[in-house]
């Protein structure tokens, strides 16, 4: 996630970022947190389906589990459960 930073300096207009994993849930949030626009990431659990508005002016961050063999050759996610994550992010960007 070394790419971030630079990504999300201001350049960037993007409106929303899917985060595949805890792990990039949670470095995305210690970024803002190390740029003092939260506090802690406690408040934002991840959750495949997650949607949090982090802090004004950033974008809306959405969870969804990592597509690694462990998680969809257990059924722990199916190409249904991203499809309706990527409905819900498509829905969020028609109206921003």
């Amino acid at each position: 996630m070394q790419w971030l930073p630079r990504a999300r300096d201001g350049d960037s207009e993007a409106e929303s970022d899917p985060c595949a994993g805890k792990i990039a849930w949670d470095g995305y949030l210690e970024i803002l947190k190390g740029r003092g626009l939260i506090a802690s990431r406690a408040l934002y659990k991840f959750a495949h389906g997650a949607e949090a508005e982090v802090a004004v002016g950033s974008p809306r961050l959405f969870g969804v589990y990592h597509p690694s063999q462990q998680n969809t050759q257990t059924g722990r996610v199916t190409p249904a459960m991203y499809a309706q994550v990527l409905r819900r992010i498509g829905r969020f960007l028609e109206k921003s």
